[in-house]
């Protein structure tokens, strides 16, 4: 899981959670383009390309864009997370518990975090993604970042298993640059959103914001080169931690920030 966010103007002030994955669509605009009114002036002012078939009515028009967007980017995410739950099934199935190493245990743990945070969040942070190659490369980025971390973390064959603490070192630069990748990406679609945040309440920015996911991508390059044993599991669970802060204090100390200091 890092300038991210793991706030938007969307937000109420004193109900911001620190930027990670943040749409800067208002919960207003979305009720309004999702209402009958909203749907049609949408589709009058819809440009169809010659040679194009538009849907009739009434066959799928209740799938709006977010889900159309959504269905696919749910899929990866969740073949993620299927890969991560079905490496560690291995050890269940060859009754090899005892032996999943406590650093991979934590980066395994770390990594099924992130993914399904980063499916909650699209809620907000995704609304009004467009369904063209400029909107969608960021998003389907991460989703492929956090696939291919998940399908290293646990070795798929048993004679690995004697070897984890081995096969963790060889593998866990990959692993934290594909989850590092992933954040930068989440920060690459939050540009708008920092820039109005910024200008909207720049204490909470400078404050929390900057701070918070300044340190959460320190954490990874720390993580990336470190090799000592202990250091990969207090950074590791340093940033478990580190991660669930937003979940944890529901926007309070930014919303206490915003109040004094803005």
């Amino acid at each position: 899981m890092p300038l991210l966010e793991r706030a938007g103007d969307h937000r109420q002030a004193g109900n911001t959670q620190p930027i990670r994955k943040r749409s800067s669509t208002s919960r207003e605009q979305l009720r309004e383009a999702r209402s009958p009114r909203g749907w049609k002036a949408g589709l009058r002012c819809e440009k169809v390309a010659p040679g194009v078939r538009r849907r009739a009515p009434g066959r799928g028009g209740g799938l709006d864009r977010f889900s159309f967007f959504f269905a696919f980017y749910g899929l990866i995410l969740g073949l993620a997370a299927t890969e991560l739950l079905s490496g560690f099934a291995g050890f269940v199935r060859a009754r090899a518990l005892k032996s999943i190493e406590a650093q991979t245990a934590l980066l395994g743990l770390f990594t099924f975090l992130a993914i399904c945070a980063t499916w909650i969040d699209a809620w907000d942070s995704l609304q009004g993604v467009s369904l063209d190659f400029a909107g969608l490369w960021a998003p389907i980025l991460i989703a492929t970042c956090y696939y291919l971390a998940a399908t290293v973390i646990f070795p798929r064959d048993p004679a690995e298993f004697g070897r984890l603490a081995l096969y963790f070192a060889e593998r866990k630069q990959f692993v934290v640059a594909m989850l590092l990748a992933a954040e930068v990406l989440v920060s690459a679609t939050f540009l708008g959103v920092f820039a109005r945040e910024l200008q909207q309440r720049p204490a909470v920015f400078w404050l929390y914001d900057l701070p918070y996911n300044l340190t959460i991508k320190a954490s990874f390059v720390a993580l990336l080169f470190v090799r000592a044993r202990r250091a990969n599991i207090v950074l590791l669970v340093f940033l478990i931690l580190l991660f669930l802060i937003p979940y944890w204090e529901h926007g309070t100390l930014s919303g206490w920030i915003h109040r004094h200091f803005d």
